[in-house]
């Protein structure tokens, strides 16, 4: 799981500082759209390492549909 918190962390900061970035005007024009175009390999990196390193629930869809919801 320590594989995945990192990307998880560095994708949520990037999203963050270029959705505050361009609306606060912090980021110019050519930064904002170098963000935006890299933004698909940052989700996708993110994914590929979550699919990869991630641990699996251990309940099927049908079973538990929801891993925070517990079943009485």
């Amino acid at each position: 799981m320590k594989n995945v918190r990192f990307p998880v962390f560095f994708a949520t900061l990037y999203v963050l500082v270029y959705t505050v970035g361009a609306n606060m005007g912090w980021l110019s024009t050519p930064v904002v759209a170098t963000l935006w175009l890299l933004s698909p390999v940052v989700v996708g990196w993110m994914a590929y390492r979550i699919l990869k390193y991630g641990v699996p629930s251990g309940h099927t869809f049908d079973e538990q549909f929801y891993e925070d919801y517990k079943p009485n």
